[in-house]
């Protein structure tokens, strides 16, 4: 296989995967927001996809997938990488990458807050960021595994031709 196939067929991997991790994350809010009162949870839903740090999110998330998917195609498929550690190790870079970003207004809101709210305020915004951290690991890492045994796969199809 030649090194653009691979690469081809690690972003259309990765391309599937992200549009199925995202299109969960988007039916969780979904759910969340509509719980109460269904017709303002889906106004709140919809501001929520008009605000831009959540849309520059999305393309910082897309682009990671797109881009680190190119590279486990090359890796997985002309380097003979052990398709696991490249779903681990993407799935972890995934995660900084959204991390960092996300981080930025948790940080912020943290130094606004220093003085203005008590230590269990705080406490409480870095046990959320946490556990939305967890989250976000697991859905990646999931994503990647998907991805790479779908390269994998696609790699053992060729090599049965």
């Amino acid at each position: 296989m030649t090194p653009e196939k691979s690469k081809i067929l690690g972003r259309r991997s990765a391309l599937g995967s992200a549009i199925a991790i995202f299109l969960a994350f988007e039916f969780i809010y979904l759910i969340s927001e509509t719980k109460g009162d269904f017709a303002n949870g889906v106004l709140f839903f919809i501001d929520r996809q008009m605000n831009v740090f959540i849309i520059l999110s999305f393309l910082i998330f897309f682009l990671s997938f797109i881009l680190l998917g190119q590279r486990a195609g090359r890796k997985i498929l002309i380097l003979n990488a052990n398709p696991f550690k490249i779903a681990f190790l993407y799935g972890i870079v995934t995660t900084v990458l959204m991390l960092a970003y996300y981080s930025i207004p948790v940080f912020h809101a943290l130094n606004v807050r220093t003085g203005i709210y008590s230590e269990s305020d705080q406490n409480q915004l870095l046990h959320s960021f946490l556990l939305f951290s967890i989250a976000l690991s697991v859905f990646f890492i999931i994503g990647w595994l998907i991805t790479t045994h779908r390269i994998h796969k696609a790699s053992d199809k060729i090599d049965n031709v």
